[in-house]
């Protein structure tokens, strides 16, 4: 579940980056914030792979480490984007990203404690 919710973050972000900045509030985005949107959403495709390979491992200190990884990330940016939002930098289009950082983050750090298979 992990890895799909990356990969499909991740797609909305490179594929439809005009409309995801038109939900966020940015009626005319400039050509350097869909580059970095675009930049931030490859980022998606990388830990859509990650949580998928990981999908079967066993507990170890690498799959910790990686988890814990992606629960910092998922945390800050859930974090960043509460933080646009109630400075009103982005608009109320942000909120599902929040829910899909949160969740990114949560799931990471449940399934580095349990040790159970993650990303499918």
């Amino acid at each position: 579940m992990s890895a799909s919710l990356a990969l499909v973050l991740g797609c909305l972000l490179v594929f439809l980056t005009r409309v995801v900045l038109r939900a966020w509030g940015a009626a005319d985005p400039s050509a350097l914030a869909v580059y970095a949107i675009r930049r931030y959403g490859v980022l998606f495709f990388g830990y859509a792979l990650i949580l998928w390979s990981m999908r079967n491992l066993g507990p170890s200190r690498a799959r910790t480490g990686l988890l814990g990884g992606v629960a910092v990330v998922g945390a800050f940016m859930a974090a960043l984007s509460l933080l646009g939002i109630r400075q009103g930098v982005v608009g109320p289009g942000m909120w599902p990203a929040v829910v899909v950082e949160s969740l990114l983050a949560a799931s990471a750090l449940h399934f580095s404690w349990i040790g159970r298979p993650i990303g499918s």
